[in-house]
């Protein structure tokens, strides 16, 4: 008990002693990024990967593409749309959204307000209709009026990011892509 006691007397002494004098606050320290071991084209992590493509392509081999549109312009302009919304209120929107501008070259006469009071809805409103029409611009000043097929093209597009570039690459052109956020992106 006496050195039980002895201890606890310790300790509070040290926590006295403690609170009383200040040290310099050190900063943490950012954590340093994850390195992944780079992956051999002839390695058993590739044929891995190559075996459950097989196994998921096999299980879905059509899979359905969620967001309602008529050509790759209009899934492009869906994929925007959908970035802190959900596809059921971007497949609420694009119905009249696309029958006034079904194009590019169409869009990028419209006016962003009118474009904004569209699609008001999704939240993020302004951006994204200043997005389209500058996107719908770039569409037909550069790509003649259609979507490239080129992830660094995509990319380039006025907001338009990995993911929804990943998304059109796979959906519109049949190339093979993996589209996931940016936290997913981070880790893997």
């Amino acid at each position: 008990i006496a050195s039980r006691r002895g201890l606890l007397c310790s300790c509070a002494r040290m926590k006295r002693q403690s609170s009383v004098q200040t040290a310099p606050v050190k900063k943490a320290k950012k954590p340093k990024p994850l390195l992944l071991p780079s992956i051999d084209a002839s390695g058993p992590l590739l044929s891995k990967a190559a075996r459950i493509a097989a196994q998921l392509q096999a299980l879905y081999p059509n899979p359905p593409i969620p967001l309602k549109h008529d050509s790759s312009f209009q899934l492009l302009c869906a994929c925007m749309l959908s970035a802190q919304s959900t596809d059921v209120k971007v497949n609420e929107v694009t119905p009249e959204l696309f029958r006034r501008w079904p194009t590019a070259a169409v869009m990028a006469t419209a006016k962003v307000p009118d474009i904004e009071g569209i699609i008001r809805v999704l939240g993020l409103a302004p951006t994204k209709a200043k997005n389209l029409s500058a996107m719908s611009k770039v569409l037909v000043e550069q790509h003649g009026g259609e979507v490239p097929d080129s992830f660094e093209a995509l990319e380039s597009l006025p907001g338009i990011g990995h993911k929804t570039a990943s998304v059109v690459m796979s959906q519109a052109f049949n190339h093979v892509a993996f589209p996931v956020d940016t936290h997913i992106h981070r880790w893997v």
